[in-house]
């Protein structure tokens, strides 16, 4: 499970890159509104919640 921040940075792209090239059952999941480090009040929980749902 690759999470990525929402921003439309490069970290998406390269995200996206490593995701084609796992072997695996996998899945990218953009988290809106967040950076690329989470450390926006209340982002920890918003991404914990996306890993579990």
């Amino acid at each position: 499970m690759l999470i990525v921040d929402g921003k439309g940075s490069q970290v998406l792209e390269l995200n996206r890159l490593a995701l084609a090239k796992l072997r695996c059952t996998k899945c990218l999941i953009v988290a809106p509104g967040v950076t690329h480090l989470f450390e926006e009040p209340g982002a920890p929980e918003r991404i914990v919640h996306l890993a579990r749902d």
